[in-house]
């Protein structure tokens, strides 16, 4: 599957019935605003990965009206979103669930960009991610490499950690003083840069 064969076969997917695509491990696939919208889709690879380049020309994906979006040992990179979402913009009703996948290079352009790797707005705002002791909007996230944690950055300038079922872990109140707009973590999962 060639970069253009891959986007021809997403853009032709009709109904919400899955489909799912099998990249080629180590191959490197340009992609940039590909929509998924209305359709369940699942691209997955293994080993090594697959990745997907957005060339920074605009964020890799647009998970909106009730789209799906399962990514499994694929790696997105280079994405530019404006304002929201550099490398993923999950909004109305869409879903993203991503497995061993990464999300790196990726940024949020704008007097007020949030979500350098992936935004999830709805109708009511940027979504949550809550617990019992915190309801402060995540801004900015990045995914262990091998999917267990998510971390965060968010409006009053606190990191946390997730577990995978959005259970918060820990978090490090002061790390800044002001929102915090990017996060990215070392490929062990052993250091976080903000």
């Amino acid at each position: 599957v060639t970069s253009s064969e891959l986007r021809v076969a997403i853009a032709n997917i009709s109904g919400f019935s899955p489909v799912t695509l099998h990249l080629q491990p180590g191959q490197t696939y340009v992609a940039h605003n590909i929509r998924v919208h209305n359709i369940n889709l699942t691209l997955k690879s293994n080993g090594s990965g697959a990745t997907l380049d957005a060339l920074k020309l605009w964020r890799c994906f647009d998970v909106a009206q009730s789209g799906q979006l399962h990514l499994d040992h694929i790696h997105l990179t280079n994405g530019k979103g404006h304002e929201f979402g550099g490398c993923v913009l999950v909004r109305g009703g869409g879903k993203l669930t991503m497995s061993h996948s990464t999300i790196r290079n990726c940024a949020a352009m704008g007097t007020d960009a949030r979500g350098g790797g992936i935004a999830a707005w709805e109708p009511t705002g940027f979504v949550k991610i809550a617990s019992a002791s915190n309801t402060d909007d995540m801004h900015a996230t990045a995914i262990s490499s091998d999917g267990t944690l998510i971390f965060s950055g968010d409006n009053s300038g606190k990191i946390k950690v997730w577990d995978s079922t959005l259970i918060l872990v820990t978090e490090k109140r002061d790390a800044h003083t002001q929102r915090i707009r990017s996060v990215a973590v070392s490929s062990d999962g052993t250091k976080v840069v903000s």
